[in-house]
Formats: structure tokens, sequence, C-alpha cells
């Protein structure tokens, strides 16, 4: 499968030349080469995150950044609002309980945005919170939540914002600094077109301030831990522990690539490829799930049509256009399908590709 092509949403198909700082020979991640190489790499993400904030390139997926953000600012027994309309905001909902803190949730169907008007009936009756914590863009549906608007309340109400970008960063707008964001998450292997291993998180001065003040558990997903060795070894052995060194020096060549296009016109490429996947699917009688004024950039949940068998679509793309495309979750397995159009996908050629084959599927069934 050499020109497979994931077009789900995320992991992504990479660049050759991502694919090429893979294999290059293994080398050690502390000295002065490694040092230099990492502080420029979080120099680059600050320009993506678009923020001044601190940057820690985390060792691991995404749910290990956003764990180690989540039991840094809130310790066992503190309240924190967590927005759940989708999988992977019911996910920050067990994180949280498993580090034995008071969950309350912001309760919206997984095709509802949730915005500040909601969160802030929540904080009302729980003015205790010490932080929000929201996804920005649920790949359950596509939804995309008010980060803007709800971090601003937050603040109002003394609390800090979490954000899990994990299927946003580098795809949506996602301005940090003028938001107002405390903690943001994201992975490599999405919208910022590398490869899984590494996670960013940025921590602002006043998440810092909080996370001083806590008694929180755990050693290497604790936010302390990681300054302690930045400022302490920072000039040898800037991390805790072991990177993933090929995976973060793939992620640079990815960053590099972003920032010589531009992130505007990044941001705009995607957007303009999820319209045309839309359009396309639409023109072939499709309905989307999301209309197209709340769609995302980053990837689309299109309804089946009546009597279709999407696992046999699926199946038929895979094998015969070696293109990869998600099924519908929750509620909506079996009854929809899901297109990411991110990493190598977030090109109108990608799209052009799967439109001619879904077009071909249906003249043949």
């Amino acid at each position: 499968m050499d020109d497979l092509t994931l077009m789900i949403p995320g992991p992504v198909s990479v660049n050759e030349d991502v694919l090429e700082a893979l294999s290059r020979p293994i080398e050690a991640d502390y000295g002065e080469a490694w040092v230099a190489f990492y502080d420029d790499l979080r120099a680059d993400l600050q320009t993506v995150f678009q923020t001044r904030n601190d940057i820690y390139l985390v060792t691991g997926p995404g749910s290990a950044a956003l764990e180690m953000g989540l039991s840094s600012i809130a310790a066992a027994g503190e309240t924190v609002v967590v927005v759940n309309n989708g999988f992977f905001g019911l996910r920050l909902c067990r994180v949280a309980e498993a580090y034995e803190m008071n969950v309350v949730q912001v309760k919206a169907p997984s095709v509802e945005r949730v915005g500040a008007e909601q969160v802030g009936s929540v904080l009302d009756e729980h003015p205790e919170a010490v932080a929000v914590v929201v996804v920005h863009h649920d790949t359950t549906t596509g939804v995309q939540n008010d980060i803007a608007g709800i971090a601003q309340l937050a603040h109002e109400r003394g609390a800090l914002t979490m954000v899990d970008a994990v299927s946003s960063l580098g795809g949506i707008d996602l301005p940090v600094d003028e938001w107002g964001v405390d903690i943001c998450v994201t992975v490599a292997n999405k919208c910022l077109g590398a490869a899984p291993g590494v996670s960013p998180i940025s921590i602002s001065p006043r998440a810092w301030e909080v996370v001083d003040s806590k008694e929180t558990r755990g050693w290497f997903l604790n936010l302390r831990t990681w300054r302690y060795y930045l400022e302490n070894f920072g000039h040898w052995h800037p991390l805790p522990a072991t990177s993933a060194i090929n995976t973060a020096y793939a992620f640079r060549v990815a960053i590099q690539s972003i920032l010589e296009e531009g992130l505007p016109q990044v941001l705009e490429r995607h957007q303009n490829v999820g319209t045309r996947i839309r359009s396309g699917l639409r023109d072939l009688g499709f309905e989307m799930l999301l209309p197209e004024a709340e769609s995302s950039p980053v990837m689309t949940t299109v309804l089946g049509l009546p009597g279709m068998d999407i696992a046999h679509y699926s199946g038929w793309l895979l094998d015969e256009r070696k293109l990869k495309i998600s099924v519908g979750l929750g509620e909506y397995a079996g009854k929809a399908f899901r297109v990411g159009h991110m990493g190598r996908a977030a090109h109108l050629g990608a799209a052009e590709r799967f439109l001619q084959a879904t077009e071909a599927y249906l003249k043949a069934q």
C-alpha cells in the first residue's frame, strides 16, 4: 500500500521529507546539538500556536499531554467543568475522574456547538470551579466549540481554560494568546502533518501560578517535572526522559513546511479542501451531518445514502483505490462516515481523487 492515503481524522499520511527525517540515524536526545534543535522547534511551535507561552514537547500521544495538563492544574476534590458534546469530551471527564476531581459536565448533543452561555450557566451553579476543560474540535461529528467565548468567560470567573486542540491546531484558527487559552494541547500526527509520538502543550503564566499552588500527583505527567528539567538541565538534557527523537526531527520538518507556506495560507487550504469535498459529495446526492456554516475545515461527517452499506463502501475505497476513510461513531455507527482532510489529504488533488472514487463506487453499485 505504498500509495495509501489516509482520509481519516488522524493519524495522517505525511510528505516524503517527513518520512525521510524519520529514517535518519538515531542521535542522542541531549547535548549541544539536541538542545539547539529542541529550542528551535519550541520557538517554531509558538508561531503555530500563536502564543508567547511556554511550550513543551511531550513524548506520547495527545492523551498523555492532556492528562499532564489537567492533573497539573487541579487536585483531587477540586471542581472542574468539562464540556461533553462528543466522544473526546467524555474522555476528558474520565481523565478528571481518574484523578478524583469533582467533574461537572456541560452536556450537549454531539452536533451542538457549546459556547459561553452554556458554560456560564454551569459556573453560576459551581463558582468554586478551578478550570473549564473543552475540546476545540471533536471528531465524533466535526463540531467546533466556541473557545474564544468560553475562555473569556472562564477568566472573568477566575477559572483556567484548558483546550484539547488535538484535531484542530494547524487546520483551524486557534490564536492561543488572543483568546486567553491557559493550557493548550495538540499532536504532531493530525493537522500538523507529522508522525505520531510527540504532543506539544502550551502553558500560560496564569496557569503556572495555579500549577505552583497545587499538591498534584504524578512525576512524568507533571508540568513541574518538565519545567524543572528545562530550568536546571536545559543546557544539556532539557527533557525528563528519552524523547521520541526521530519523530521530533520529522515533526520539525512538517512545522517548517507550515511556516514556509504561511499559517494563514495553510488554514485557508484546509478550508478550501473541506468545502470542495462537501460540495462534491452533495453533487453525488449525499447529505452532510452539519450545515455548511458549521462544518469543520479538517473533517466532514457524511450521512450514508438510503440503503447504503457504509462498511462495504469504506472497504471498497481501501481495496480498490487505496483510500481509507472512517466510519461513524456512537449513534452514527453504520449511518454515517467521516472523511478527514488533513495532512497529505488536505490538498485539492486528494479531494478530487476521493470524489472520483466515490462516484465510481456509486456507479458500480
